[in-house]
């Protein structure tokens, strides 16, 4: 596939209506148009899915329990990308999109730490010198 921006826009501008079945080959073939790497794999133990689609992170519901959400696209220490259809939605639908990618980051934040701290608190303890 040629990788010219304006055949990727006449590609896209086509698509409608189906968020969840487009946004990852739209997010790839959007890396091959920037000539970056396209996101890896998903792997099953989080701490190594540096660069992928669907990062799981546990969110706090506020209410005692905990669920796993999923980030669309997540590179660590770079970005979270969360994905909406078409660019004819409201702008509230935006705003909402916004919102939860920063309750995505800030919850991501506090479990990175959490689960920092926790490594630190099982590591063996070397003999002091």
């Amino acid at each position: 596939m040629e990788h010219a921006p304006q055949t990727f826009i006449d590609r896209w501008s086509k698509s409608a209506g189906a968020e969840r079945a487009n946004y990852q080959l739209f997010l790839a073939e959007l890396c091959d148009v920037l000539a970056v790497p396209r996101p890896e794999p998903t792997v099953e133990d989080d701490a190594h899915n540096a660069y992928v689609f669907e990062r799981g992170v546990r969110f706090d519901n506020r209410d005692g329990t905990y669920s796993i959400k999923r980030i669309d696209l997540y590179k660590r220490a770079c970005f979270i990308c969360e994905t909406k259809q078409g660019v004819e939605k409201e702008d509230e639908e935006l705003i909402l999109s916004t919102k939860q990618a920063e309750r995505l980051r800030v919850t991501f934040a506090k479990n990175r730490d959490r689960l920092t701290l926790e490594k630190l608190r099982r590591r063996p303890r070397l003999p002091p010198c």
